[in-house]
Parts: C-alpha cells; sequence; structure tokens
C-alpha cells in the first residue's frame, strides 16, 4: 500500500505585524519599533510547519497579482512546500496585526482574491490526485467566503475517493458560523474554545461537543492554550492533555503548528493520545521564535516515545 500524501487546502496571504505605540495620536506621526512581514494563512501555515517537520506538503490555495506574490512563492518554496494555486488577477489577501505591549493583538483583513475561490474550483485541483488513505487538511475555511457554497458535496466526494479529512474552524470574520451541513463529512475537527462557542449550542464545553457529536462529528480537538487540548472521541471518555511550557516569543501561527503536529502522528499511523502528544510538542516549539518555527521528525518521534503516558490525564 502506497503511503498516504498530505494536502493542504485553504488561504494564503501576506501577514503585517505591526506593535501599537503607547503614543499613537490620530493627526500625528509617531516612530515605530517594529514592522514585520511574513507569509501567513492557516492552510499556508500549515504547509511551511509540515515540511519543516519532514512532512511532504502540498498546498491547494490562491495567488493574487502583486508585489507580495513573488515573496509567497519564495516563502513556500524554500520550505519545500509543492502548490497548486489557482491565479488571480486580484491583490493577495493581507492580515495586519495589530499588537499591544501585553501580546494582545487585533486583526484588520482585506481578502482580495480569496472572493475568487469556490468549492468546485478547489475540487477541481484537488479530487484528480487524491487516493485512499490521503490526508486533506482544510485551514482558513471562514476566511474563503465563497469556499461555503457547495462545500458538503466537495468533501463527500472527497470521502468517497478515501481520504481523511481534519479541518480547523478559525475565526469567521462573516460571523455566520456555517459547519452542520458539512460536519459529517470531517474525520477530525479543530476548534478553539472561543470558536465551540459559536458552532455549536450548550452551557458547558461537554454539552457543546455531544452537539457537535449529535450533528455528525467523530473526533473533535479541543484547543486550549495554555492550558493544553482535550480530545473528544465520539462514545468515549474524554482526555485532557497539559501543555508544554515554553517561553512564548511568538504565538502567531501556535494552532496551525498545533493541527500540523497532530497531522504528523496520523502521517505516521499512531494513536489519537500520541497525534495529541506531537501536536502540543510542535506547538510549544513554533512559540519560540519569530516565525514559522518547528522541530525535526526526529525530536518529534523522541518526545512522542518519552512523554506516551507521563501526561495523559483522564477525565
Amino acid at each position: 500500500m502506497k503511503k498516504p500524501r498530505l494536502f493542504s487546502v485553504g488561504d494564503l496571504n501576506m501577514d503585517i505585524f505591526q506593535e501599537l505605540s503607547e503614543k499613537s495620536v490620530f493627526g500625528e506621526e509617531h516612530l515605530l519599533n517594529n514592522l514585520a512581514f511574513s507569509i501567513g494563512g492557516c492552510a499556508a501555515n500549515f504547509s511551511v510547519i509540515a515540511a519543516k517537520t519532514g512532512l511532504k506538503p502540498v498546498l491547494i490555495s490562491i495567488l493574487g497579482k502583486d508585489f507580495t506574490a513573488p515573496f509567497l512563492k519564495k516563502e513556500l518554496s524554500n520550505a519545500g512546500v509543492k502548490t497548486l494555486l489557482l491565479k488571480s488577477n486580484k491583490m493577495n489577501s493581507f492580515s495586519i496585526f495589530l499588537i499591544r505591549k501585553d501580546g494582545e493583538r487585533a486583526i484588520e483583513s482585506v481578502k482580495n482574491c480569496f472572493n475568487e475561490v469556490t468549492s468546485k474550483k478547489f475540487a477541481k485541483l484537488l479530487l484528480p490526485k487524491v487516493r485512499q488513505g490521503d490526508i486533506v487538511s482544510f485551514g482558513g475555511f471562514y476566511n474563503l467566503e465563497n469556499l461555503r457554497t457547495g462545500f458538503a458535496s466537495f468533501l463527500k466526494k472527497l470521502k468517497k475517493k478515501g481520504a481523511i479529512v481534519t479541518f480547523d474552524t478559525s475565526f469567521d470574520p462573516w460571523k455566520k458560523w456555517t459547519i452542520d451541513s458539512f460536519l459529517p463529512f470531517i474525520d477530525y475537527l479543530f476548534v478553539s474554545q472561543n470558536e465551540l462557542l459559536h458552532i455549536a449550542k450548550g452551557r458547558t464545553t461537554e454539552q457543546r461537543i455531544n452537539t457537535l457529536f449529535r450533528k455528525g462529528a467523530c473526533v473533535v480537538i479541543l484547543k486550549q492554550g495554555s492550558k493544553g487540548a482535550s480530545l473528544f472521541v465520539k462514545g468515549s471518555k474524554s482526555q485532557k492533555f497539559k501543555a508544554i511550557k515554553a517561553k512564548a516569543i511568538n504565538t502567531t501561527g501556535a494552532g496551525d503548528a498545533f493541527n500540523t503536529g497532530f497531522v504528523f502522528g496520523l502521517m505516521h499511523g499512531w494513536p489519537l493520545e500520541s497525534c495529541m502528544l506531537s501536536a502540543n510538542f510542535i506547538a510549544a516549539e513554533s512559540v519560540k521564535v519569530h516565525g514559522l518555527a518547528a522541530p525535526s521528525a526526529k525530536a518529534v518521534k523522541r518526545f512522542v516515545a518519552m512523554n506516551n503516558k507521563s501526561v495523559v490525564a483522564r477525565r
């Protein structure tokens, strides 16, 4: 049997990071300490980090036509990410991160070429490539507003071909939070505590997870930041996995790194508990430096082998 291949489907954009000055006053000019640029987008971040761990992802996204396009292509190439990209004459998408001294962030974004993405277009790129056992990871779905139309049918066709589908909710800037129609076609759902409040009804976390199970979810991975993460499998007891202590220099992309770590385990045929350990480890390593960092495959395997039983707490 051939080894599974990894496809990352979703957003690719330019991130701009600006530290807010306490002296900022409208009508005046003040000097900034720093202004940074980076490749961005949940799917793109996932792909870059996956490549750095030794996986061989293929990114399926859209690339606009502007001054950032050569930079984005070079970043993907340097990381070893293969691409299948729609081409647009519009500008690329931009996300501007406004960062306070305490580390809190606000994000302003403009979608530009994202508006041209549809399920039909992505399906045309991806479906001919997918075979039994391949993993297809969706990131930044809610950033691509027109991807929603026909998305359930798209996933249904992927499942018919034998693909394993992972899906990260991300934040919905349009605040529609549609998921019910395609939830049954997702094998592994990644969601943050805040996003869970929007996609599922209930007074407690457990009630909200059970709502997702009733609507078709099978496995839900709840990302809880510094508190770690929880694994919910339909019909089984939930498991809590402690966060790994790390001095955070940059938390941008930490959620994408977590997803990469989990999928790293899936690609190696590990049990879900080991996938969770891998996810927490890669996420912790990613925040230690600026940029999209990741540990080596050897380091991930060593960590999981050493910690398989010690950091799992059953509820």
